[in-house]
């Protein structure tokens, strides 16, 4: 029995399989036995990567927006914390609130973060990834590495 490789991030995934005699078995009278069961199970090798894009903005300009992509979708849904870290920016430079985008199961649309950061310096915020892999549930995504994986 072939195993579908669907592109999906997933949890494992298990089904039983049963005996069942066929009408046209010729079996009356005889002693059978089918109450023994195969259990089956799919281990799913799927991983999806949550990417932050690049901002840059001059002080007094628009606010900054960060777009969150998904690049494989996921059968739940995943609640993805954005944090902002400090790089070359100090305490003051921006309002450094959490914010949380949702990916809805089995969608990779992007999401966007914007407003709430108040600049006071021109600077740019670094591009920062982490992995998701089959049953891992993200915590947050980081601006000031370049890669990290959720455990």
């Amino acid at each position: 029995m072939a195993v579908t490789n669907d592109g999906t991030v997933e949890n494992t995934e298990t089904f039983t399989a049963r005996l069942v005699l066929t009408a046209a078995t010729p079996l009356t009278g005889y002693a059978t036995d089918l109450t023994d069961t195969g259990n089956g199970t799919i281990l799913d090798n799927d991983t999806a990567t949550f990417l932050i894009n690049n901002d840059l903005k001059k002080e007094g300009a628009s606010p900054l927006s960060f777009s969150i992509s998904l690049s494989a979708p996921v059968d739940v849904d995943t609640k993805v914390n954005v944090s902002l870290a400090d790089t070359t920016t100090s305490g003051g430079d921006f309002t450094h609130s959490v914010q949380q985008v949702t990916f809805a199961a089995n969608s990779t649309t992007a999401q966007t973060i914007t407003g709430n950061f108040v600049l006071s310096k021109h600077h740019k915020v670094k591009k920062g990834t982490f992995t998701l892999a089959r049953g891992a549930s993200p915590s947050g995504a980081f601006l000031d590495d370049p890669e990290r994986s959720v455990p």
